[in-house]
């Protein structure tokens, strides 16, 4: 039986940008109409002006919870709805790191009486996203939590001064990621790189991670992965760094090589090897749609071991780890082209730093967290070589 789709708005702000037609799971049928082209998503419009369908699909696939969330099917099954984008369709597509969202044509709310920055939302979601609400109150899908990518637990909460913040959990058995943001935020701090702030909390013993939202009513993110196709590479196999950063110099972004080869040192230090393309990026005025600048760097948990038993953290660390952005960690730091902003004696107790913070988690051991710290130590005697 041939299924007709319902028309939506998508909507930029209080613009109307393009007519869409939905299944009844919330997927995208067809793009109706174009309305207002440059107000499209990245990377939809293509550099002859042409707009892909493919790619406005995959971005609106590749918002919300992803499938392989370690709750995802608990979640759905909680709200009584079947797919991802089923909730994204009831919840009218918003979230904290943009400014889209979708509409029915009769609709005639505005951008200000919907979106999260300026708006309370149902915490009910979250606590069930957290696993800490099991009694069925009633809620609604007037959540950013269900426009939340990435794979770790996390839920977004209003503070009293107003300000919203990301709280995320680590993995089972060490839920060791909130130590290691805030191992990186002090870092960044001491390295004078700009970053979102993290900080180790707990809920109910359960150690998070803080941060304050870094989109604004103003400023909204783009991901590297949309950044990337502003352009087309030129051959095949072409140098994917190279290609960013000619991306980047389209937007008329300034001092963007130093800014990368700080995130790339950081990497370094971190053993991050889960810097991938949806995890950095480029904000921009939503206005205006320029004043693009880099974003600050966010979401380093994912490294230091985390995933590793004691007994694979074997040291001096020398495998040649995969680093989902450019290439293996050791490789990037050839890309770094300048090494004046590096300042090695701010690190000089990192090691020991590093060891204190990871002991705030319950779940690390004293042997884990002493051997994480002089793994530290170790790459910073290498990257010594470098500068």
């Amino acid at each position: 039986m041939y299924y007709m789709g319902m028309e939506y708005l998508l909507k930029h702000k209080d613009l109307d940008v393009a007519v869409l037609e939905l299944t009844e799971n919330g997927s995208i049928k067809d793009i109706s109409s174009v309305l207002v082209k440059n107000h499209l998503p990245f990377p939809v419009v293509m550099e002859d002006g042409s707009v892909n369908k493919k790619r406005l699909e995959d971005w609106w696939n590749d918002r919300g919870i992803p499938v392989d969330r370690e709750n995802y099917k608990q979640i759905l099954n909680e709200v009584n709805l079947k797919s991802k984008n089923e909730m994204l369709k009831n919840s009218m597509g918003l979230s904290l790191t943009d400014h889209y969202w979708i509409c029915d044509s009769e609709n005639k709310k505005k951008w200000k009486d919907v979106n999260y920055y300026e708006n309370d939302f149902d915490k009910v979601i979250g606590e069930i996203i957290f696993g800490i609400n099991i009694k069925k109150e009633k809620f609604t899908l007037n959540s950013p939590d269900i426009g939340s990518s990435g794979n770790l637990i996390k839920r977004w909460t209003i503070r009293k001064d107003g300000k919203r913040v990301m709280e995320k959990r680590g993995c089972l058995p060490f839920q060791q990621e909130p130590a290691n943001e805030e191992i990186a935020s002090l870092i960044c701090e001491k390295l004078n790189i700009r970053h979102v702030p993290y900080r180790v909390d707990f809920v109910d013993d359960i150690p998070i991670s803080t941060c304050e939202n870094m989109t604004s009513t103003e400023k909204e993110f783009i991901s590297a992965i949309h950044v990337y196709d502003i352009l087309m590479p030129l051959a095949f196999g072409v140098n994917m760094y190279d290609h960013y950063t000619k991306c980047l110099e389209k937007l008329n972004i300034a001092n963007y090589r130093q800014t990368l080869d700080k995130m790339l040192v950081l990497d370094y230090i971190m053993l991050n090897h889960d810097r991938h393309f949806n995890n950095f990026g480029v904000l921009r005025n939503s206005d205006t749609l320029d004043a693009y600048e880099i974003a600050p760097v966010f979401d380093t948990g994912t490294s230091l071991f985390c995933r590793e038993i004691n007994e694979r953290i074997v040291l001096p660390e020398r495998r040649p780890l995969k680093h989902s952005g450019f290439d293996t960690l050791e490789k990037q730091l050839l890309l770094v082209s300048d090494w004046s902003w590096y300042r090695k004696n701010e690190l000089k107790d990192l090691g020991r730093e590093t060891t204190r913070i990871l002991k705030k988690i319950p779940t690390v051991n004293r042997e884990r967290a002493e051997k994480i710290g002089m793994a530290i130590e170790e790459r910073l005697v290498d990257l010594s070589k470098w500068v």
